[in-house]
């Protein structure tokens, strides 16, 4: 299935405080979302959750969390 204006946020958080969003680059193209496409950077997370957040037009469909320790 090919997706169209895509992109992902990183957010680090804990309960109903989001301690980061990293906002990603939109990618026009319409195409099979690759995560190696995806920019990331090195940050210093605080404990809780770091959650890769997807985009589709500008509208929130759906994420992945991680627990950090």
């Amino acid at each position: 299935m090919n997706i169209c204006n895509w992109r992902f946020d990183f957010q680090n958080r804990s309960g109903d405080t989001a301690y980061s969003t990293s906002v990603g680059n939109t990618h026009g193209s319409c195409d099979i979302v690759n995560i190696s496409r995806v920019q990331t950077s090195t940050v210093k997370v605080k404990q809780g959750l770091e959650c890769g957040r997807l985009y589709v037009n500008g509208y929130f469909r759906g994420e992945q969390c991680h627990a950090v320790f």
